[in-house]
């Protein structure tokens, strides 16, 4: 019998293995895997694409989709992310995990439907780009941190090793007129250090709400 006839099932886990393939809900049945909530399926190094088959899933409210297939693309990552908001699942996830998915942006404006969402952690991507998520996500948790090597950049320390640096993003809400406001503060910061005399901390950061983004730089020497 297919797995979406497991009505009574509550949480499923499948990790570190070789699933290529989630199945997909059958084309004769309406709903399936009603009681599904809690869905874990990471480290699966060769598994596709699940969007079909999570935006069929109508009960899930946590989710953990972390370090799966390292062959998707950011294109294939960002939609899976994204179509959370437009499975059956959209209003009642809280909790979504997508860590080392090759993602490369959030768009916080797709993601509105998502209104029970509580914690976002997309730690470990290369995101580059965030936009508001705007006063109808109640975000309580957002993590975008992500460890990278300087050397990406072509630039290495006086000893030839190449420097670490540390992602940070943050969402701080701001309340205006009784209202939320999706207040986004990306954030990098990076540790220099050369040959035992000591170094220095660069932190950078965006602002970016709906009327624009201000950049700044702190340089600090340790």
């Amino acid at each position: 019998p297919s797995i979406w006839t497991l009505n009574k099932l509550e949480r499923l886990t499948i990790a570190n293995g070789r699933l290529e393939q989630f199945p997909e809900m059958p084309a004769d049945m309406e709903v399936g895997l009603t009681a599904l909530t809690d869905l874990e399926l990471y480290n699966n190094s060769r598994l596709e694409n699940p969007k079909k088959a999570l935006m069929s899933m109508p009960a899930l409210i946590s989710v953990n989709l972390s370090q799966n297939n390292p062959n998707w693309t950011s294109e294939e990552a960002d939609d899976l992310l994204h179509s959370f908001a437009e499975g059956r699942s959209a209003t009642k996830i809280q909790i979504l995990y997508m860590n080392k998915a090759n993602l490369t942006k959030v768009d916080g404006s797709r993601l509105s439907k998502m209104k029970s969402l509580g914690l976002l952690d997309l730690s470990d991507n290369k995101i580059t780009e965030v936009t508001a998520f705007g006063k109808d996500i109640n975000l309580v948790q957002l993590h975008l941190n992500q460890r990278i090597s300087e050397g990406e950049h072509g630039e290495h320390s006086q000893s030839g090793g190449q420097r670490t640096a540390e992602d940070h993003v943050h969402l701080t809400l701001v309340h205006s007129t009784g209202q939320r406001h999706g207040l986004l503060h990306i954030g990098t910061q990076q540790q220099r250090q050369g040959n035992g005399r000591g170094g220095e901390i660069i932190t950078q950061h965006d602002i970016a709400n709906d009327t624009g983004t201000k950049h700044h730089e702190h340089v600090e020497h340790v």
